[in-house]
């Protein structure tokens, strides 16, 4: 609980000197969280500790972005979300294909499996949201949305899509891994 408290402490305190001093907050605490994870006696516990609590803090984060969801962008910003997974989904196939012909069989469609776009697109979108503000510029509202609304549609997407590609890489049959509802040592 203690150190927990400390590394919330030091994030926010570094976070408010960053805005203070017009220097990037992520990058500063991405740095204090390197030194941390590769300087301290504790870094194992601060790593475990950290490890265990990432995926609240995920959540806590679309909590945020949804706050912060323009309600008054046009219909087509929003709308602009599906030209964006698109054009993702399809990159990521292109990289998985590459990955695929270079790598050898195993990375067949791991593209899919890496369609989820991971906090830090969310939490790039909010720090621009400090910054540069939302309620004042329409291009800013018409990008805040559609990237929220991408994010989303993308988290969306990313079970199946995982889902599929570990059911195709550990060559379990679909019916019984639908029957399981999870993968095990035991089954192979």
């Amino acid at each position: 609980g203690r150190l927990l408290t400390v590394m919330f402490g030091m994030v926010i305190f570094a976070a408010g000197l960053a805005f203070h001093v017009h220097v990037s907050a992520m990058a500063t605490n991405f740095m204090i969280g390197l030194v941390v994870a590769n300087a301290s006696a504790q870094s194992g516990e601060v790593q475990r500790m950290l490890r265990g609590i990432r995926r609240p803090l995920y959540i806590v984060l679309f909590f945020f972005a949804g706050l912060d969801l323009v309600q008054g962008a046009p219909w087509w910003g929003h709308a602009l979300a599906l030209p964006y997974v698109v054009l993702r989904l399809w990159g990521r196939r292109l990289g998985g294909a590459l990955t695929r012909r270079l790598g050898g069989p195993g990375a067949s469609a791991l593209g899919d499996a890496l369609i989820a776009p991971g906090g830090l697109s969310v939490g790039l979108c909010l720090m621009a949201l400090l910054f540069f503000g939302q309620g004042q510029d329409p291009a800013m509202r018409i990008a805040v949305a559609a990237l929220i609304d991408g994010v989303a549609l993308s988290e969306l997407l990313a079970y199946p899509l995982t889902r599929r590609w570990l059911i195709d890489a550990a060559d379990v049959p679909p019916e019984r891994a639908a029957r399981r509802g999870h993968f095990s040592d035991e089954e192979n």
